[in-house]
């Protein structure tokens, strides 16, 4: 997944206030963890919101190994491993854990409570967790279609996507340069979880002091915070 559309992913995602994102989870860090030094950032992608994290030690996973290596010239420092969110073991504790964008939604119902566990697995004692949950069947639009375009130097993108009724999203995207125009296929399928389940998950595994943050003109789908005693 997002192998082919990785050369062009952070036109595709040029919408995304990134530099918004880290200012507001550095506001958040400092209500729960003032002193954290080290990051780990779950489907990290092409590294665009890691980069923002310049005083952190950083560390990205993703699935995808052409978006690892775009991180990579992103973030030359952070340290990046091709593995997914529920059985990675990368045996280092972080001081913040994320898993953003709605990445979460890539997870199937009878995986969830093993990732929520790895993520909580993954963060320090005192440490904090952060997920910015996918929609929830209460606030998915089905059947409707999203359109971003953008153009950088000779490449023009565009990218339309069809959203189901069960949560699955196609995506159609034209990418176009002098060489000529390339059309990009690809089919996803998202899971619609209850932001009450993701909660009680955390509750679970032993985390306390689980916020809901906004939604906002940052976040549109919110933030689930917990904290890790310490």
């Amino acid at each position: 997944m997002f192998n082919e559309i990785a050369a062009v992913y952070d036109l595709v995602k040029a919408h995304r206030n990134y530099n918004g994102e880290a200012a507001a989870l550095l506001r958040i860090k400092d209500k729960y963890c003032q002193n954290a030094k080290t990051i780990l950032e779950f489907a990290c992608g092409t590294g665009n919101l890691l980069r923002r994290f310049r005083s952190y030690s950083r560390v990205g996973v993703d699935t995808s190994p052409q978006m690892l290596a775009i991180a990579k010239r992103n973030v030359p420092s952070a340290l990046l491993y091709n593995d997914d969110m529920t059985s990675a073991n990368l045996e280092q504790l972080f001081d913040i854990v994320l898993c953003m964008d709605g990445a979460i939604g890539y997870i199937s119902p009878d995986q969830l409570a093993a990732t929520v566990q790895n993520f909580v697995a993954h963060t320090r004692d005192g440490g904090m967790l952060v997920i910015e949950p996918w929609y929830e069947r209460r606030t998915w639009q089905a059947n409707s279609v999203h359109v971003v375009h953008n153009t950088h130097h000779d490449v023009h993108v565009v990218r339309m996507s069809h959203g189901m009724p069960n949560g699955a999203i196609e995506f159609h995207t034209l990418v176009g340069n002098s060489d000529g125009i390339k059309h990009i296929v690809e089919k996803c399928r998202f899971w619609l979880h209850d932001v009450d389940d993701i909660i009680g998950l955390l509750v679970a595994a032993g985390m306390t002091n689980i916020v809901r943050h906004g939604p906002d003109k940052i976040f549109s789908r919110g933030l689930i915070v917990a904290k890790k005693p310490s």
